[in-house]
């Protein structure tokens, strides 16, 4: 990538791109062009002229020739530089610098006295007594000053050399070179040093003198040359304007610093108005214009069959005849001046006007190639109708998926229920991007079959679960820095539901490594950012490592490894009823309409961490309940009878403990109150305290009680009467029915995602999901044409917004949870896998694990950038991508997943991935 001229110019010198003040510029200049060329041609601005996409590359070596014939003529008028010599240089490959460089020496003139009366005279008068006549005596005062005088010398040195070799000069012929003024100082001191040389002001001009006038044309072949304004030789000539103008600007600042002897040490003589020199305007012939197409006869043919409104060799001639007119006129001004006893005489400002004049040139150069972009800008905007940004790209690429990919290549929203065998579902989890509500668009495969899985619920315990999982390919797209990507994960859950997420990375095979986890219940919504972090593309980390060691190269490659390992995303999402009847003995689906019995088992494990087993139907313990020659939904009902009742006696424990507890607290505070009414003036008596009462039932000391917690504890405890448990049974059958009707807009919608989901099915296999990132990352290497598809990482953020209903009839309220908050949460989850499992002992079988492998397709610049700068489709760019990852995951032939309408095109444009056999 070449640097771009606007992204490193000198803000000092060069004013940003402004449409109104450049579009100011070309109408005055079109007046004098006009006037310059024939009256046959009819010059207005560009963007106003029916034109081809040639005439913007023609226009572009227009502006580039031009202002190469403008540079050539300024530094020809500094001096009558031998040409021959300087030819010869550049012809044996030797880079040709142009300096300027100040030398200036102070010199003692000679030394003065002189007398200087006082302004201010004593007059004394005196009377004589005797004959009364008066007389007067006048003293004055009349000071000796010493003054030294001074010779200033500054000598300009305006000279061209070739590679390094300062002596083999070319000097400026053109006048005189040096400039002198006399100074004076009351002291013997000298004002400025004896001699100093000023820092050389160098500017490569090898450049310049390879393109004259005519010389210049853009190379249009190389798939580096993207636009009229966006290619190696553009860039070049852009790069060339700058550094002139740095080298204009450093000699002003340079003519300005012996400027200011002069100002400071004026001895009578008139002082020259530098500012109107410089104010003098030279006739700049840069201007992006093309003619009108109405008089066929004037346009030019260029290839056979297109006329070009581009103006023709002799009218570009013209101009410059004009600006060479124009310079001459001026410099002829400074001739007539006589140097006399000063510092600012004619070359210097001949040197510092034409600087000033070089400096303007690269202006108005940068103004036009900039206004043959702006060009291409608004009319790419007027087609579309509007300026789009990654927003606007990711929803197109959403509908692109739909007409490309057939069903071979499954790519749905992440939005799934989380619902056991077609029952009404307990929630929805969904992953959304930044810039959307909608979820994000993925590669996806659904596994089934395979061995479980497990992860550590303690030091020394492991869970093992099971149940379906799904695997996910994610491209996001990065332009330039329009915007940071991120995702949002949303966990909702309905009233009177439960589950548990854990979130966190894939560590093999059979091991899954959470990070967080969290219990979403009764109307929670959680709202967790993740951030996207992407590391180097293969063959970037390849070239990077090209030069260490072999024991540095060791070490990337193995930090790469883990970086990569920590691509694949995991979500468990598992189920607490079915676990909960399992953890107590219990047949499946007992637990679906008893809804205060789930809620209060949740609060025993969670906020008590009873045992399981204390709470557990035993069928040898339990023989009172159940009579097993029965029917079995008669020893359903009677199970659940068992299973309430030791709830029952556990929480009558517990309330027995609180009421104790409540009654030695009274108890102490009347005693206190007791002993001050009976020893009110003696010294107090240190009051009796009420002795901790806490009990370390958890494990974690960091387990804290929610607000929910709080509100089961309050509510009433379970009756060993059974009508009460019916009718309690009935009320929560009502308020399921509620909820229900007011979701069912959400159940038909999950209800499609899970039939979406299911159709996957077809090619459904055992994957080897750890080794996904390593294979992603070969075929990435292979595959990936523009090196633009990164691994990415996915982290969770550390604040998470949560909306719930402490209560029923309360409203909804939103909390921000800190990374301790985040902690407590995760306690309580673990907590409560703890107890439904028995430390590990009995495996979830109700679990469903969802798998985000991501990946970035980054582009260098905005999403319009990409277009119009680079001349880039972004949609071909990230099919390639798209196809990369899914046919990694999905373990098919790229050429099987596209659609027959798009294979032929996809096929032109990524021939090496949809070969046969790939």
């Amino acid at each position: 990538q070449f640097l771009y001229f606007i992204e490193v110019g000198c803000e000092s010198m060069m004013q940003h791109y402004d449409p109104t003040r450049v579009h100011n510029q070309i109408g005055k200049a079109l007046e004098s062009v006009r006037r310059i060329l024939d009256s046959t041609r009819n010059p207005t601005y560009a963007a106003d002229v029916s034109h081809s996409y040639g005439d913007k590359y023609e226009l572009a070596e227009f502006l580039t020739q031009v202002v190469a014939g403008g540079y050539q003529d300024t530094i020809a008028m500094m001096g009558e530089f031998d040409m021959s010599k300087i030819v010869g240089w550049t012809s044996s490959g030797k880079h040709i610098t142009l300096r300027y460089q100040v030398e200036k020496k102070c010199t003692f003139s000679k030394k003065a006295t002189r007398e200087v009366e006082n302004a201010t005279k004593y007059v004394t008068e005196y009377k004589n007594s005797d004959s009364n006549s008066t007389s007067t005596r006048t003293d004055k005062t009349i000071t000796k000053v010493t003054e030294w005088f001074w010779k200033y010398t500054a000598t300009h040195s305006v000279f061209i050399y070739s590679g390094t070799d300062t002596e083999d000069r070319i000097p400026l012929k053109n006048g005189s070179c040096e400039s002198t003024i006399d100074l004076k100082t009351t002291t013997e001191e000298p004002p400025y040093p004896k001699h100093s040389i000023s820092d050389p002001v160098d500017c490569n001009i090898s450049w310049l003198l390879r393109n004259t006038s005519t010389a210049f044309k853009i190379d249009r072949s190389p798939e580096s040359c993207r636009t009229p304004s966006n290619n190696p030789a553009v860039l070049e000539a852009l790069s060339f304007a700058q550094n002139v103008a740095v080298w204009g600007e450093k000699v002003q600042k340079t003519v300005s610093e012996v400027f200011v002897v002069q100002e400071t040490h004026l001895i009578g003589q008139d002082e020259v108005a530098l500012s109107e020199c410089l104010d003098k305007q030279f006739f700049v012939p840069v201007v992006p214009v093309m003619q009108q197409s109405g008089d066929s006869s004037v346009l030019r043919v260029t290839d056979g069959r297109t006329p070009s409104s581009m103006l023709q060799a002799n009218d570009s001639q013209a101009l410059l005849e004009e600006h060479r007119r124009s310079l001459s006129e001026i410099i002829n001004q400074f001739n007539t001046m006589t140097s006399g006893n000063h510092l600012i005489n004619k070359t210097t400002l001949m040197v510092s006007t034409l600087s000033n004049h070089i400096i303007n040139l690269s202006q108005h150069y940068h103004d036009g190639i900039q206004y043959i972009e702006q060009m291409l800008v608004s009319q790419l905007t007027s087609a579309i109708g509007k300026h789009l940004y990654r927003p606007d790209f990711c929803e197109y690429m959403d509908y692109h998926y739909r007409t490309v990919f057939n069903n071979m290549c499954l790519i749905e929203g992440f939005s799934y229920a989380v619902r056991k065998n077609g029952k009404t579902p307990e929630g929805v989890i969904s992953v959304t991007s930044d810039h959307s509500s909608l979820p994000i668009q993925t590669i996806t495969k659904v596994i089934g079959n395979d061995p479980p899985m497990e992860f550590d619920l303690n030091a020394s315990a492991k869970v093992s679960f099971t149940g379906k999982k799904y695997v996910h390919g994610y491209v996001n797209y990065e332009f330039g820095q329009e915007s940071q990507s991120s995702l949002c994960l949303s966990a909702r859950a309905r009233q009177f539901s439960c589950y548990a997420m854990l979130l966190g990375k894939i560590g093999s095979d059979d091991l899954f490594i959470p990070t967080d986890a969290l219990i979403v219940r009764d109307k929670d919504d959680y709202r967790i950012p993740i951030l996207l972090e992407t590391i180097p593309t293969p063959k970037e980390f390849k070239d990077r490592i090209e030069s260490l060691s072999p024991e540095q190269k060791q070490f990337a490659k193995s930090y790469r490894a883990m970086q990569l390992a920590g691509t694949l995303f995991g979500i468990v999402i598992i189920q607490i009823k079915p676990q909960l009847e399992k953890v107590l003995n219990l047949p499946q689906g007992s637990l679906t309409k008893e809804i205060q019995l789930t809620q209060h088992l949740l609060d025993l494990f969670i906020r008590y961490q009873i045992p399981s087993d204390l709470l557990s139907y035993d069928q040898e313990t339990d023989t009172e309940w159940v009579d097993l020659a029965a029917e079995a939904s008669t020893q359903t009902t009677n199970k659940l009878k068992a299973v309430k009742q030791h709830v029952a006696d556990v929480k009558g424990m517990l309330d027995a403990a609180k009421e104790a507890e409540i009654l030695e607290h009274q108890q102490v505070l009347q005693m206190n109150k007791i002993e001050e009414e009976v020893i009110p003036c003696v010294e107090p008596v240190r009051k009796i305290s009420l002795p901790s009462r806490k009990k370390k039932i958890s494990r974690r000391s960091s387990s804290a009680i929610s607000p929910r917690d709080c509100e089961i504890s309050a509510s009433s405890n379970i009756n060993s009467n059974n009508n009460n448990n019916n009718n309690n049974n009935n009320n929560s059958k009502n308020s399921i029915s509620n909820d229900n009707n007011k979701n069912d807009a959400n159940e038909r919608s999950e209800s499609a995602n899970q039939k979406s989901s299911t159709t996957s099915d077809d090619f459904c296999g055992v994957i080897d999901i750890a080794s996904l990132p390593s294979k992603l990352e070969s075929r990435m290497e292979k595959y990936d044409i523009h090196n633009s598809l990164r691994p990415t990482i996915l982290k969770v953020a550390d604040s998470w917004e949560k909306k719930h209903f402490p209560s029923l009839l309360g409203g909804e309220q939103t909390l921000f949870m800190c990374p301790e908050q985040r902690k407590t949460h995760h306690n309580q989850c673990f907590d409560l896998l703890d107890a439904l499992t028995k430390s590990g002992a009995i495996p979830i079988t109700d679990a469903d694990l969802h798998v985000i492998l991501p990946s970035s397709h980054s582009f260098s610049h905005s999403l319009m950038e990409t277009v119009y700068r680079n001349n880039i489709n972004p949609i071909t760019h990230v099919e390639n991508s798209i196809l990369i990852l899914a046919s990694t995951i999905l373990g098919r032939r790229p050429s099987s997943l596209v659609d027959g309408n798009h294979l032929e095109r996809m096929k032109k444009q990524s021939p090496s991935l949809l070969k046969e056999g790939n």
